[in-house]
């Protein structure tokens, strides 16, 4: 089975309410490992976005003129919005780990 904390298990038994066989089990490992490593690549892309911008522009937010607070909101929407869309993704991979 899968190493997951008593709240985890409650979740995954609320997500698969019926047992997994190994194939459907080994999917699922499987998509939570991809997104793992996704997930990492999207935080280092963030982590390099704030450093870069804060090298260039300051780290005090408030001291950034209206263009470049602009430049900041947008980059980490762009960036958040593609993590929350991958996760989306993710998501549906793993649950369709139950079809099979």
């Amino acid at each position: 089975m899968l190493d997951l904390t008593p709240r985890a298990e409650a979740l995954f038994a609320q997500l698969f309410p019926t047992d997994l066989d190994a194939a459907g089990l080994e999917a699922l490992r499987g998509a939570l490992a991809a997104w793992v490593r996704r997930q990492d690549a999207l935080d280092r892309r963030r982590n390099h976005f704030l450093k870069d911008f804060r090298n260039t522009h300051g780290f005090e937010r408030s001291g950034y003129d209206a263009g470049q607070l602009a430049a900041f909101e947008e980059g980490l929407t762009r960036i958040n919005t593609e993590a929350l869309v991958e996760l989306r993704q993710a998501a549906e991979v793993a649950l369709s780990a139950s079809d099979s």
